[in-house]
């Protein structure tokens, strides 16, 4: 009110000074007793703070530290901001008290080392909380930290280090030796907090980075821990049975009709694991986000998920497992379960939106066309077929019947998945960087090391 009044002429010339200074002197006593409380709480709850949500005004979230630590900032910031605000308004008339009132610059000098000492505080307790929640994988604390503790005090620090720029600048053009010392301060408390400030921005980028390397630690000893062997993969136990009205398929993608009259059923279910894993891995980040902003949801779910998914294609390129044609569904099942799972899981109908269109979920899938590019069978032959009644039957057949069934399955699951495909299919595969490394992993089709069979290694007898 006093800055306003002298700006207007309220007051006689010859009071504007010794007003301003009482103004500035009363700004900067409120500003110090005000930090002091904020400081002391601060310093009492961090400690304790179990960093659950506390609801803001603007319908965000913090934790009741971060929320102390940005209230800290504020006196120190609007008394500042209020010399800023005085030395440009000031009028050209009014220059000798603006002259006066920067000849004795210390009040600003307490306010930023004040400030410096702020920071480094907010420095400590977002680098320390980060790091522990993600070494105990407390990931709703990490997130909530992460996206909005971190957020608001980086940017409080950034709004500190804009007015200490400014009033660098402001008072460099003074050149006592007092004016001097008091910049020379200045300049070096400045430079502290442009470096905190880098500090911290980086702080968000790096966390994240480790969080999603967690993920995929996590993912990766959970798949090696509970995915099925190689030998569930190979299995040929796909759906049998006489072609007939009765046996109409659903759709193409659920009946292949094979050439010795069979449709083969390939509609499969994903298996327990695949739930296993997203309750796991997932399940928790999407609570820990829940009370997020659309673009931190965005973020971090697709972090997770990438992450997750890529370690699950890593492992199976790791061990080499072989997938017969009917693996190559199963695989496909349970990838399609992913999507699916997101798709109920997530409520925010932008988020989910974004997240099922993940390009991951299309390397998926050219993953799984890829596996199903299984060779046709070859025509009749004296040698035995790479892809014969040996490689592939049913388990559970008997007599006649059974043999019937073996030759159905023979023909029909050595037929390409890949006879039709569509463009978009095809944009699928070509997002899988590695194609030679899976298609290697088909049982038919895939690179073996193959061997002469065994009337070639008869040896001769000496005469």
């Amino acid at each position: 009110m006093i800055y306003h009044g002298i700006v207007k002429d309220l007051f006689p010339p010859g009071s504007v000074m010794s007003l301003q200074l009482v103004a500035q002197k009363v700004h900067t006593i409120a500003a110090v007793g005000c930090w002091d409380h904020c400081v002391c709480s601060a310093e009492g709850l961090k400690t304790v703070d179990k960093c659950y949500p506390c609801p803001l005004a603007n319908g965000d979230f913090s934790t009741k530290t971060g929320l102390l630590l940005k209230d800290t900032y504020q006196p120190l910031l609007s008394a500042l901001e209020d010399y800023v605000h005085s030395m440009n308004n000031i009028t050209s008339g009014s220059e000798l008290s603006l002259q006066k009132i920067v000849a004795d610059p210390a009040h600003s000098l307490s306010l930023f080392t004040r400030l410096q000492t702020t920071a480094r505080m907010v420095l400590s307790w977002c680098y320390s909380k980060t790091h522990e929640f993600l070494a105990s994988w407390s990931i709703s604390s990490f997130i909530l930290l992460t996206q909005t503790d971190l957020k608001i005090l980086s940017d409080e620090t950034k709004r500190a280090v804009c007015v200490a720029q400014t009033l660098c600048t402001s008072l460099s053009q003074y050149n006592s030796l007092q004016d001097a010392y008091i910049h020379s301060a200045l300049t070096e408390v400045y430079h502290d907090l442009e470096d905190i400030n880098s500090q911290l921005q980086s702080l968000s980028g790096s966390v994240m980075k480790l969080f999603s390397e967690n993920c995929g630690k996590i993912s990766r000893q959970f798949f090696q821990n509970n995915m099925p062997g190689g030998k569930v993969w190979r299995s040929k136990s796909v759906g049998l049975r006489k072609r007939s009205s009765r046996h109409l398929p659903k759709s193409n993608s659920d009946c292949k009709k094979s050439r010795s009259g069979y449709n083969i059923d390939y509609t499969v279910e994903q298996q327990d694991y695949v739930e296993h894993a997203l309750e796991t891995i997932l399940e928790p980040v999407l609570d820990g986000v829940s009370k997020l902003k659309v673009t931190s949801q965005l973020s971090v779910i697709s972090m997770a998920t990438v992450a997750m998914c890529e370690a699950w294609t890593d492992y199976i390129l790791k061990e080499k497992i072989k997938f017969s044609l009917h693996g190559a569904h199963q695989l496909g099942a349970d990838f399609t379960f992913v999507r699916t799972w997101l798709s109920t899981a997530i409520q925010n109908n932008e988020v989910r939106q974004s997240i099922t269109q993940l390009s991951v979920f299309n390397y998926l899938n050219g993953i799984v066309l890829l596996l199903q590019r299984q060779p046709k069978r070859r025509g009749s032959s004296r040698f035995t077929d790479p892809c014969s009644t040996d490689d592939i039957n049913s388990d559970n057949v008997e007599g006649n019947e059974a043999d019937s069934s073996r030759r159905g399955a023979s023909a029909a699951s050595c037929e390409s998945a890949a006879e039709s495909t569509t463009p978009n299919d095809e944009k699928d595969i070509c997002s899988v960087p590695n194609t030679e490394d899976w298609l290697a992993l088909r049982v038919c089709g895939g690179s073996r090391s193959w061997k002469f069979p065994s009337c070639f290694n008869i040896q001769r007898e000496d005469s």
